[in-house]
């Protein structure tokens, strides 16, 4: 297993999100801050098309629809299924800056759902 939010992670994240299920209307595209890594702040990105992530990788995406900000040990956390992330977002520790409602709504039943959970208990 490669060190969690590593470049090397994120690409062993894409290959197992490309097999996710399909789940209508789980479409967007998020851009991923994460605080206090090894490396120091580290962006990444992620496009969901329909539920399955066609894409993964470290750096920006063009136009995403929200952007995820989370500390280090707190994403940790949400991969490994231990915070979820309805109640990381009610304490502030899941900052969301564009449109939220995407974050929140459209991507919700995708979140937590059990393949997606699995997935990323799996990877961290």
């Amino acid at each position: 297993m490669t060190e969690f939010m590593t470049d090397d992670w994120i690409a062993h994240y894409a290959r197992a999100a490309s097999g996710l299920p399909s789940l209508e209307g789980a479409d967007a595209r998020v851009q991923y801050i994460i605080e206090g890594t090894a490396e120091g702040k580290k962006r990444w990105f992620e496009v969901i098309e329909g539920g399955v992530v066609t894409e993964a990788a470290p750096g920006k995406v063009a136009d995403p629809d929200c952007t995820i900000t989370w500390k280090f040990e707190y994403a940790q956390a949400l991969f490994a299924g231990e915070v979820s992330h309805d109640v990381s977002f009610m304490a502030g520790r899941t900052k969301v800056e564009g449109n939220y409602t995407i974050w929140l709504d459209r991507l919700h039943e995708w979140l937590s759902s059990d393949p997606v959970r699995s997935l990323r208990a799996s990877v961290t």
